[in-house]
């Protein structure tokens, strides 16, 4: 373990705490405990926990939507109720009398999985993070190919035009209405090679912004608004044979000091699973994009993103089964559970989501403004 850890302890009586912090000592743990009483998701945000300690039975129930690992201290398991606790969440278990040679081994054996399991994480977020900037390049590469190919379209009737203009004056036949003719021709042409070479050079431009910043995730400044434009363009491909909108609703002001490349790597997560999932590709979908920014206190102004789709939705217990699935090995992009990870553990936010049967998808991010 190369950083410390946080376990959250939840009980009411203070000697577990004092009898857990004797025990644990020697690892690089920080033990804070909390009352059964404290909201649950607030207690998870304010400390940020990697396992939580639950003090009897009766507290598994209300920990199970945090998807943490839950380490049960108890008297006793009812052999017929292992698989209900298992479910629930509960990895591993303390009994009383508690001893810390036990104590020590449930613990570490957690915090090594979990390291283990941090690890892999970051080996697929790789993978797929590459996997689709091979995509990205495909699709760019397609993208370019169309304006490129009318310049060059352009360019080539320009120097058959200029041709028989030259031959035509050098042999003294060049008529007025000819000459008249071919500078037409080329105001037009040079016309559409300007605005298709600055199509294709948006494009590219867009994409080096988008791909350099997901190669390197190192902190930057960024505006909002262009930068969602950017991760958008680069979608173009992907999205102009389908009937979908996405709508960017955010001041041109509004911008943030972060990890760019790994916002892009979630905001692209996030229409992906509309266009795949929430959306049937022969009706037109619509994604909507806000932001604000939110005055903070001691912790900084945060920016507050929605993306709303307008899609199929899904009812709670689906909406549950995604985002406890914090460890699921995706098979179409990152799953929801890990974009989820993602925001709170390289952003340091927040992400909520919400959704119902036929009324689609609303998604909040709370991040804050300028990471330091």
């Amino acid at each position: 373990m190369n950083t410390e850890k946080t376990l959250l302890l939840v009980s009411d009586a203070s000697q577990d705490k004092c009898l857990l912090v004797d025990m644990l000592g020697g690892l690089k743990v920080k033990l804070i405990a909390c009352s059964p009483n404290d909201p649950v998701q607030r207690s998870v945000l304010q400390h940020q926990p990697s396992l939580v300690l639950l003090a009897g039975s009766a507290l598994v129930q209300s920990w199970t939507m945090t998807g943490l690992p839950l380490l049960l201290l108890t008297d006793g398991v009812d052999t017929a109720a292992l698989g209900q606790y298992i479910d629930n969440g509960v990895a591993d278990f303390l009994f009383a009398p508690l001893h810390k040679s036990q104590v020590m081994q449930v613990v570490t054996r957690q915090l090594d999985l979990l390291e283990g399991e941090a690890i892999r994480q970051k080996v697929v977020r790789q993978t797929l993070k590459f996997e689709e900037l091979g995509e990205l390049v495909g699709l760019i590469s397609h993208e370019v190919a169309s304006p490129l190919g009318n310049v060059n379209t352009a360019v080539s009737f320009l120097l058959e035009s200029s041709e028989k203009i030259r031959v035509s004056f050098d042999e003294k036949k060049l008529a007025a209405n000819d000459l008249e003719r071919f500078l037409k021709q080329l105001h037009k042409a040079l016309t559409m090679c300007v605005k298709n070479g600055s199509n294709a050079g948006g494009i590219i431009s867009s994409f080096r912004t988008v791909a350099t910043n997901q190669c390197l995730e190192k902190l930057n400044q960024f505006y909002l608004h262009r930068y969602l434009d950017d991760i958008v363009l680069t979608l173009k491909s992907k999205m102009k044979k389908l009937p979908h909108e996405i709508h960017i609703v955010i001041g041109e002001s509004v911008e943030m000091t972060s990890y760019s490349g790994v916002f892009s790597q979630v905001i692209t997560g996030l229409i992906n699973k509309s266009i795949v999932h929430a959306f049937d590709n022969n009706i037109g979908g619509k994604i909507i994009i806000n932001a604000a920014v939110q005055t903070g206190d001691s912790d900084g102004d945060k920016v507050v993103l929605n993306y709303i789709d307008n899609g199929k939705g899904m009812d709670k217990a689906t909406l549950e089964g995604l985002l406890l699935k914090r460890s699921d090995s995706p098979k179409n992009g990152l799953t929801t559970a890990m974009l989820q990870r993602i925001v709170e553990e390289q952003m340091q936010g927040t992400m909520q989501v919400s959704s119902s049967e036929g009324e689609g998808i609303h998604c909040t991010l709370v991040l804050p403004q300028r990471l330091i």
